[in-house]
């Protein structure tokens, strides 16, 4: 909607637009009006992206999920509802990785390795799926 992400052939990633919520996920809230790295740690790469309304998470070359963005209603995961302009990691669980995300709005669901589904974010239509309306702020398991 308002910003956007590629992954590059190096497999680093690389973001632009809007930033007043950190979605571009360079460190601040400048728009960027070219595309400008982002910072995942030493020697870490992405193998996919999802972007919401604005906020933005990845899954690295660990299929470790890292998230970062608006976080009104807890949709980046770490716990909180603090907007971050960088990337935080997603705790999915002991020994739990990533196989893809998604970002619908100002929610967000993974598939986990062992094929589990795990939601967060708004939830004010109980569109997390977990049996109740309340937002949630760190992955919370979707009974299939």
């Amino acid at each position: 909607y308002t910003h956007t992400c590629a992954i590059l052939n190096d497999n680093s990633l690389k973001c632009w637009g809007k930033n007043e919520y950190g979605q571009v996920g360079n460190g601040n809230y400048t728009n960027q009006s070219t595309p400008v790295s982002v910072n995942f740690g030493t020697n870490r790469t992405v193998k996919s992206v999802s972007l919401g309304f604005a906020n933005t998470c990845a899954i690295l070359d660990d299929n470790s999920l890292k998230c970062w963005g608006n976080n009104e209603y807890g949709q980046v995961g770490n716990g909180n509802t603090l907007e971050q302009y960088a990337p935080v990691s997603v705790n999915l669980g002991t020994n739990k990785t990533a196989k893809s995300v998604k970002i619908v709005d100002a929610h967000t669901c993974a598939v986990l390795n062992d094929d589990s589904v795990k939601c967060w974010g708004l939830n004010s239509n109980g569109q997390l799926g977990i049996g109740h309306t309340s937002n949630q702020s760190i992955p919370t398991s979707v009974s299939l």
